[in-house]
């Protein structure tokens, strides 16, 4: 198959076969780039509401856990209680509120390893409001649940996505 002809003064140039596989190639590469940014794009979007609804969730297993304690006051049940769940889960600091907003009990994870600032990063992007909710008995707010998220787990799997 000859690629390339000569034109009258002796360049080469390409045929029209060759010029029009060119152009394809160059669409399909926009076509698949733009699809899979576009696919990117919605499965973070996704990734963030699924991290705003766990985090909803463990403050609200948090509130039911704690709810007894936090109407007799019992501060070391309250402080065991959120830290048993929060540092299992994805909480960057946990706090229970009474209702004046004084802080009856206040966790944070520990701040180590090389990529906690990163970390700290991804979850402001991620959730960046904390989740507050309601502690209630019997019908009555007596404190409230103030979580924020920590990006870790999502912070692991940009990168394994990213890296792959």
């Amino acid at each position: 198959m000859i690629w390339l002809r000569k034109n009258r003064s002796g360049h080469s140039r390409p045929t029209l076969g060759r010029v029009l596989q060119r152009a394809n190639l160059g669409l399909a590469l926009i076509a698949v780039g733009t699809a899979g940014i576009f696919l990117t794009l919605v499965a973070l979007f996704a990734l963030r509401a699924y991290a705003n609804h766990n985090l909803h969730l463990i403050a609200r297993s948090i509130s039911y856990t704690v709810e007894a304690a936090v109407v007799f006051g019992d501060r070391p049940y309250i402080r065991e209680a959120m830290v048993l769940i929060a540092s299992k889960e994805e909480v960057s600091e946990a706090k229970i509120l009474d209702n004046g907003g004084n802080v009856l009990v206040s966790w944070h994870r520990p701040k180590d390893g090389p990529l906690h600032g990163l970390e700290q990063i991804v979850a402001h992007w991620a959730l960046p409001e904390p989740v507050v909710l309601p502690i209630s008995h019997e019908g009555k707010q007596v404190g409230k649940v103030w979580l924020s998220g920590n990006g870790g787990s999502l912070l692991r799997f940009l990168l394994r996505v990213f890296w792959a």
